[in-house]
Protein backbone atom coordinates (compact mmCIF):
# COMPACT_ATOMS: atom_id res chain seq x y z
CA UNK A 1 0.00 0.00 0.00
CA UNK A 2 2.72 2.76 0.87
CA UNK A 3 4.83 1.22 -2.42
CA UNK A 4 1.42 2.71 -4.49
CA UNK A 5 1.38 5.78 -2.44
CA UNK A 6 4.60 6.79 -3.21
CA UNK A 7 4.19 5.83 -7.04
CA UNK A 8 0.84 8.03 -7.62
CA UNK A 9 2.67 11.02 -5.32
CA UNK A 10 5.60 10.32 -8.01
CA UNK A 11 3.21 10.10 -11.00
CA UNK A 12 1.56 13.28 -10.15
CA UNK A 13 4.63 14.83 -9.98
CA UNK A 14 5.44 13.82 -13.37
CA UNK A 15 2.08 14.31 -14.84
CA UNK A 16 2.38 18.20 -13.05
CA UNK A 17 5.88 18.63 -14.35
CA UNK A 18 5.65 18.49 -18.12
CA UNK A 19 2.12 20.00 -18.03
CA UNK A 20 3.85 23.22 -16.24
CA UNK A 21 6.85 23.52 -18.37
CA UNK A 22 7.49 27.37 -18.37
CA UNK A 23 6.13 27.28 -14.40
CA UNK A 24 8.91 24.67 -13.55
CA UNK A 25 11.61 26.56 -15.66
CA UNK A 26 11.06 30.12 -13.48
CA UNK A 27 10.94 28.09 -10.48
CA UNK A 28 14.30 26.32 -11.66
CA UNK A 29 15.94 29.02 -12.53
CA UNK A 30 15.62 32.35 -11.32
CA UNK A 31 17.04 36.10 -11.93
CA UNK A 32 18.65 34.95 -15.10
CA UNK A 33 21.27 37.25 -16.63
CA UNK A 34 22.50 36.50 -20.15
CA UNK A 35 24.99 38.41 -22.31
CA UNK A 36 27.89 38.63 -24.14
CA UNK A 37 30.34 41.69 -24.14
CA UNK A 38 29.20 42.25 -28.39
CA UNK A 39 27.71 41.04 -31.54
CA UNK A 40 29.68 41.41 -33.86
CA UNK A 41 33.59 39.56 -34.02
CA UNK A 42 36.43 39.10 -36.10
CA UNK A 43 37.19 35.40 -36.57
CA UNK A 44 40.84 36.13 -34.61
CA UNK A 45 38.92 37.38 -31.49
CA UNK A 46 37.54 36.31 -28.14
CA UNK A 47 34.02 36.07 -27.21
CA UNK A 48 33.42 37.01 -23.64
CA UNK A 49 30.06 35.60 -22.68
CA UNK A 50 28.31 36.85 -18.64
CA UNK A 51 25.71 35.36 -16.71
CA UNK A 52 24.70 35.10 -13.52
CA UNK A 53 21.68 33.00 -12.11
CA UNK A 54 20.29 31.17 -8.99
CA UNK A 55 19.62 27.00 -9.95
CA UNK A 56 16.73 25.38 -7.73
CA UNK A 57 15.68 22.03 -7.67
CA UNK A 58 15.05 19.59 -5.34
CA UNK A 59 15.65 15.32 -5.28
CA UNK A 60 14.61 13.38 -6.94
CA UNK A 61 14.81 15.61 -9.68
CA UNK A 62 18.41 16.31 -11.25
CA UNK A 63 19.02 19.57 -12.89
CA UNK A 64 21.99 21.42 -14.08
CA UNK A 65 22.87 24.69 -16.27
CA UNK A 66 25.18 25.14 -19.17
CA UNK A 67 26.03 27.39 -21.73
CA UNK A 68 26.29 26.47 -25.53
CA UNK A 69 27.53 27.52 -28.70
CA UNK A 70 25.96 26.71 -31.97
CA UNK A 71 27.47 26.99 -35.32
CA UNK A 72 24.24 26.75 -37.85
CA UNK A 73 24.86 24.45 -41.40
CA UNK A 74 22.21 23.62 -44.09
CA UNK A 75 19.61 24.42 -41.49
CA UNK A 76 21.05 22.35 -39.11
CA UNK A 77 22.55 23.29 -35.52
CA UNK A 78 25.72 21.41 -34.30
CA UNK A 79 27.42 21.79 -30.87
CA UNK A 80 30.56 23.52 -30.96
CA UNK A 81 31.44 24.68 -27.69
CA UNK A 82 29.93 23.85 -24.25
CA UNK A 83 31.10 25.31 -20.78
CA UNK A 84 31.37 23.25 -17.95
CA UNK A 85 27.77 22.01 -16.40
CA UNK A 86 27.01 23.42 -13.04
CA UNK A 87 24.36 21.52 -10.96
CA UNK A 88 24.96 22.44 -7.52
CA UNK A 89 21.72 24.43 -5.60
CA UNK A 90 22.84 27.78 -5.51
CA UNK A 91 23.73 31.05 -7.05
CA UNK A 92 25.99 31.58 -9.69
CA UNK A 93 27.82 34.26 -11.18
CA UNK A 94 30.23 33.31 -14.16
CA UNK A 95 32.02 34.88 -17.19
CA UNK A 96 33.25 32.58 -20.50
CA UNK A 97 35.84 33.89 -22.91
CA UNK A 98 35.67 31.75 -25.78
CA UNK A 99 38.82 31.75 -28.46
CA UNK A 100 36.89 31.85 -32.33
CA UNK A 101 40.10 30.43 -33.90
CA UNK A 102 39.29 27.36 -31.43
CA UNK A 103 35.65 26.39 -32.72
CA UNK A 104 36.95 24.63 -35.71
CA UNK A 105 34.67 26.76 -38.04
CA UNK A 106 34.97 26.22 -41.82
CA UNK A 107 36.14 29.92 -42.75
CA UNK A 108 34.79 29.16 -46.43
CA UNK A 109 32.64 32.40 -45.91
CA UNK A 110 33.59 35.36 -45.18
CA UNK A 111 30.74 35.37 -42.37
CA UNK A 112 29.52 32.98 -39.97
CA UNK A 113 26.44 33.65 -37.48
CA UNK A 114 26.60 31.55 -34.08
CA UNK A 115 24.00 31.07 -31.68
CA UNK A 116 25.17 31.67 -27.79
CA UNK A 117 22.34 29.54 -25.77
CA UNK A 118 21.46 29.58 -21.42
CA UNK A 119 20.73 25.76 -21.45
CA UNK A 120 19.19 24.30 -18.59
CA UNK A 121 18.59 20.19 -18.11
CA UNK A 122 16.10 18.33 -15.79
CA UNK A 123 16.35 14.52 -15.18
CA UNK A 124 13.20 13.68 -12.95
CA UNK A 125 13.67 9.57 -12.45
CA UNK A 126 15.15 8.81 -16.37
CA UNK A 127 12.36 11.17 -18.08
CA UNK A 128 15.04 13.92 -19.58
CA UNK A 129 13.73 17.44 -20.56
CA UNK A 130 16.18 20.45 -22.28
CA UNK A 131 14.99 24.05 -22.33
CA UNK A 132 16.71 27.17 -23.59
CA UNK A 133 16.15 29.50 -21.46
CA UNK A 134 17.89 32.62 -23.74
CA UNK A 135 19.90 32.70 -27.19
CA UNK A 136 21.68 35.22 -28.56
CA UNK A 137 23.06 35.58 -31.78
CA UNK A 138 26.47 36.44 -33.12
CA UNK A 139 28.28 36.93 -36.10
CA UNK A 140 31.89 35.98 -36.79
CA UNK A 141 33.88 37.75 -39.86
CA UNK A 142 36.67 38.15 -41.99
CA UNK A 143 38.93 41.18 -41.60
CA UNK A 144 38.94 43.76 -44.64
CA UNK A 145 42.61 44.23 -46.28
CA UNK A 146 44.04 47.01 -47.78
CA UNK A 147 47.10 46.67 -50.32
CA UNK A 148 50.05 49.61 -51.03
CA UNK A 149 52.92 49.34 -53.54
CA UNK A 150 55.83 50.42 -52.03
CA UNK A 151 58.12 52.44 -54.73
CA UNK A 152 56.23 51.20 -57.42
CA UNK A 153 56.08 53.52 -60.62
CA UNK A 154 52.93 52.49 -63.20
CA UNK A 155 55.59 53.08 -66.24
CA UNK A 156 57.76 50.36 -67.28
CA UNK A 157 60.33 51.10 -70.14
CA UNK A 158 62.09 48.79 -72.39
CA UNK A 159 64.39 46.49 -70.72
CA UNK A 160 63.67 48.03 -67.44
CA UNK A 161 62.96 45.95 -64.11
CA UNK A 162 60.10 45.86 -61.98
CA UNK A 163 61.47 46.46 -58.03
CA UNK A 164 59.19 47.85 -55.27
CA UNK A 165 57.49 46.20 -52.06
CA UNK A 166 54.19 45.60 -51.58
CA UNK A 167 52.49 45.74 -47.74
CA UNK A 168 48.32 43.97 -46.80
CA UNK A 169 46.88 45.51 -43.70
CA UNK A 170 43.73 46.18 -41.72
CA UNK A 171 42.93 49.34 -40.34
CA UNK A 172 40.46 49.23 -37.89
CA UNK A 173 39.74 52.14 -35.15
CA UNK A 174 42.47 54.04 -36.47
CA UNK A 175 44.67 51.56 -35.54
CA UNK A 176 47.14 49.14 -38.32
CA UNK A 177 46.40 45.75 -37.80
CA UNK A 178 49.10 43.43 -40.39
CA UNK A 179 48.32 40.38 -42.21
CA UNK A 180 51.48 39.21 -41.63
CA UNK A 181 52.62 35.02 -42.27
CA UNK A 182 50.19 34.98 -45.07
CA UNK A 183 50.32 33.36 -48.59
CA UNK A 184 49.86 36.23 -51.01
CA UNK A 185 49.85 34.95 -55.02
CA UNK A 186 51.44 37.20 -57.49
CA UNK A 187 50.48 37.74 -60.72
CA UNK A 188 51.20 39.34 -63.99
CA UNK A 189 48.73 39.76 -66.79
CA UNK A 190 48.90 41.11 -70.49
CA UNK A 191 45.78 43.13 -71.84
CA UNK A 192 43.47 39.67 -72.40
CA UNK A 193 44.35 38.96 -68.59
CA UNK A 194 46.62 35.69 -70.01
CA UNK A 195 48.97 35.52 -67.21
CA UNK A 196 52.56 35.38 -68.09
CA UNK A 197 54.02 35.15 -64.11
CA UNK A 198 52.87 33.61 -61.03
CA UNK A 199 54.82 33.46 -57.53
CA UNK A 200 53.67 32.76 -54.07
CA UNK A 201 55.12 34.83 -51.54
CA UNK A 202 54.84 35.24 -47.75
CA UNK A 203 54.64 38.32 -45.52
CA UNK A 204 56.65 39.27 -43.01
CA UNK A 205 56.00 40.47 -39.18
CA UNK A 206 54.85 43.68 -40.82
CA UNK A 207 52.69 42.47 -43.64
CA UNK A 208 55.14 43.15 -46.63
CA UNK A 209 57.52 41.47 -48.93
CA UNK A 210 59.86 42.51 -51.86
CA UNK A 211 59.62 41.83 -55.01
CA UNK A 212 62.49 41.88 -58.37
CA UNK A 213 62.22 40.95 -62.12
CA UNK A 214 64.69 42.05 -64.52
CA UNK A 215 63.82 41.83 -68.23
CA UNK A 216 60.28 40.79 -68.23
CA UNK A 217 59.51 38.97 -70.99
CA UNK A 218 56.24 39.18 -72.96
CA UNK A 219 54.49 42.27 -71.92
CA UNK A 220 51.74 43.42 -73.92
CA UNK A 221 52.25 47.02 -75.29
CA UNK A 222 50.81 49.36 -73.21
CA UNK A 223 48.61 48.09 -70.32
CA UNK A 224 49.65 45.31 -67.98
CA UNK A 225 48.27 44.28 -64.69
CA UNK A 226 49.68 42.97 -61.41
CA UNK A 227 47.74 40.96 -59.52
CA UNK A 228 47.71 40.07 -55.84
CA UNK A 229 45.70 37.56 -53.92
CA UNK A 230 45.68 36.24 -50.30
CA UNK A 231 45.47 33.02 -50.31
CA UNK A 232 43.46 30.47 -47.40
CA UNK A 233 43.06 33.24 -45.41
CA UNK A 234 40.68 32.43 -42.00
CA UNK A 235 41.02 35.84 -40.85
CA UNK A 236 40.90 38.33 -44.27
CA UNK A 237 38.97 38.17 -46.86
CA UNK A 238 40.40 36.51 -50.26
CA UNK A 239 40.31 39.47 -51.93
CA UNK A 240 42.00 40.72 -55.35
CA UNK A 241 44.08 43.83 -55.66
CA UNK A 242 44.87 44.78 -59.19
CA UNK A 243 47.38 47.46 -60.41
CA UNK A 244 48.25 48.67 -63.70
CA UNK A 245 51.00 49.77 -65.66
CA UNK A 246 52.10 50.97 -69.15
CA UNK A 247 55.10 48.84 -70.96
CA UNK A 248 57.00 51.37 -73.84
CA UNK A 249 58.58 48.60 -76.19
CA UNK A 250 60.68 51.00 -78.13
CA UNK A 251 63.08 52.87 -76.51
CA UNK A 252 62.07 56.58 -75.72
CA UNK A 253 66.17 57.67 -75.62
CA UNK A 254 68.95 55.59 -76.52
CA UNK A 255 71.39 55.19 -73.46
CA UNK A 256 74.97 56.26 -73.32
CA UNK A 257 77.09 53.49 -72.07
CA UNK A 258 80.96 55.20 -71.15
CA UNK A 259 83.90 53.37 -71.76
CA UNK A 260 86.95 54.87 -71.51
CA UNK A 261 85.89 58.51 -70.48
CA UNK A 262 84.09 58.29 -73.67
CA UNK A 263 80.68 57.94 -74.86
CA UNK A 264 79.18 54.60 -76.48
CA UNK A 265 75.94 53.58 -77.40
CA UNK A 266 73.96 50.53 -77.14
CA UNK A 267 74.60 48.96 -80.41
CA UNK A 268 71.12 46.43 -80.05
CA UNK A 269 69.27 49.95 -79.32
CA UNK A 270 70.73 51.51 -81.89
CA UNK A 271 69.83 48.83 -84.46
CA UNK A 272 66.49 49.16 -83.26
CA UNK A 273 65.94 52.30 -83.91
CA UNK A 274 67.11 52.29 -87.42
CA UNK A 275 65.02 49.72 -88.59
CA UNK A 276 61.68 51.24 -86.53
CA UNK A 277 63.08 54.31 -88.56
CA UNK A 278 63.93 52.69 -92.29
CA UNK A 279 60.40 51.01 -92.04
CA UNK A 280 58.37 54.15 -91.28
CA UNK A 281 60.38 56.22 -94.04
CA UNK A 282 59.30 53.25 -96.76
CA UNK A 283 56.22 52.52 -95.46
CA UNK A 284 55.62 56.84 -96.13
CA UNK A 285 57.37 56.97 -99.21
CA UNK A 286 55.24 53.78 -100.72
CA UNK A 287 52.09 55.64 -99.68
CA UNK A 288 53.28 58.97 -101.80
CA UNK A 289 53.96 57.18 -104.54
CA UNK A 290 50.50 55.34 -104.88
CA UNK A 291 48.98 58.74 -104.08
CA UNK A 292 50.42 60.60 -106.96
CA UNK A 293 50.28 57.30 -109.09
CA UNK A 294 46.59 57.09 -109.11
CA UNK A 295 46.02 61.14 -108.75
CA UNK A 296 48.14 61.48 -112.60
CA UNK A 297 46.22 58.22 -113.80
CA UNK A 298 43.05 60.19 -114.00
CA UNK A 299 44.19 63.08 -115.90
CA UNK A 300 46.24 60.75 -119.09
CA UNK A 301 48.34 57.47 -118.51
CA UNK A 302 51.74 58.13 -117.22
CA UNK A 303 54.67 55.79 -117.00
CA UNK A 304 55.87 55.46 -113.49
CA UNK A 305 59.24 56.63 -114.36
CA UNK A 306 57.67 60.22 -115.22
CA UNK A 307 56.94 61.07 -112.00
CA UNK A 308 59.10 63.27 -110.03
CA UNK A 309 58.95 64.37 -106.46
CA UNK A 310 60.42 68.09 -105.25
CA UNK A 311 61.23 68.34 -101.34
Amino acid sequence: MRKKAIFLIVLIVVIDFFNHPIKAKAYWVNDLSFSTDKEIYFNDETIQINASWELDYDPPLYAYTSIIIFDEINGTQYNIWESSRYDIVGNYSETWLVDIKSLGLSYENSSNILYVKFHLYLNLLGDETSYWLETIEITTIKRNVSCELIGFENYLKYNGDLSFGAKFYNTTLGSEYYVSNHQISFEILLQNFISIFSKVYLTNGTGEFKIFISNIKNLSIGINYLWFTLLNSQFFKSEVFQFEFYFEVRPATILNLKEDGKEKKNDSEINQVVVISVSITASILFGIILFLYHRNMKKKPRNLHEITFKY
